[in-house]
């Protein structure tokens, strides 16, 4: 018999499977959505603040 120094296909999927579930398990803690949502809300704040500032010294 020789020896063979390779990975089965069962190892692979095996490895793969596992793979998969932590990149699911990152983006659902991660929540991407969440980001850019936040970031748009900064966004708005901040535009915001700039008009009041405008509009302040518009009627001064």
């Amino acid at each position: 018999m020789s020896s063979q120094n390779s990975f089965t296909l069962i190892e692979l999927l095996v490895v793969i499977a596992i793979l998969a579930i932590l990149a699911v398990a990152v983006v659902l803690v991660l929540n991407p959505m969440e980001f850019i949502r936040q970031s748009r809300d900064s966004a708005r704040l901040t535009d915001l603040s700039t008009l009041n500032k405008a509009l302040v010294l518009y009627q001064v």
